[in-house]
């Protein structure tokens, strides 16, 4: 078993069941087992620090990264035209990726369902509840900050936008 299979093991196996609907509380859970920063979450030095090597590789234009297991290494290519927020993003759906595909992961969901998930999980581990909603309030009333939230969260501005839908906060000057 490899350094990061041996840290998720105790982790995953505190899970009867990881439903779509209640991935915020995982993926907060997760956070405070890994003993992460509230702002920024970067999933780079954490992954390599657990033994998974990274690689920025050329991939086709719609993979932003593929993950692969031999025996116990762990290795996540991921496209070298990825720009850091949506590298950071690709890399926590990635690691959603790896846990569900550990052995005691507690509930094996559906390909389809998987990729949401995982694409939740990185929502709410890059960008948690608590620090998307006190930073909005904080640059509330001062324009369109979708940018600047996103810098500060180290994510895609798309992706910052889909988190501040989902959190139905709004600019007073939102420009979509």
């Amino acid at each position: 078993m490899n350094t990061l299979d041996r840290r998720l093991a105790p982790f995953l196996r505190r899970w009867d069941y990881i439903s779509f609907r209640h991935l915020h509380v995982f993926a907060d859970a997760f956070a405070g087992y890994l003993r992460l920063p509230a702002t920024p979450r970067l999933a780079h030095p954490l992954l390599r620090r657990h033994g998974v090597e990274i690689r920025w590789e050329p991939l086709p234009p719609t993979v932003h990264a593929v993950w692969t297991r031999d025996g116990g290494d762990c290795l996540i290519r991921l496209s070298e035209h990825l720009p850091p927020g949506a590298a950071n993003f690709t890399l926590w759906h990635e690691w959603f990726d790896l846990m569900a595909h550990h052995p005691d992961f507690p509930n094996k969901p559906p390909l389809r369902t998987l990729e949401r998930c995982a694409n939740r999980f990185a929502s709410c581990i890059s960008m948690p509840e608590e620090a998307v909603r006190r930073t909005f309030e904080e640059l509330n009333g001062r324009g369109d900050k979708t940018t600047v939230m996103a810098a500060r969260f180290v994510v895609s501005s798309s992706a910052m936008r889909v988190r501040l839908s989902e959190l139905n906060l709004r600019w007073r000057y939102d420009r979509r």
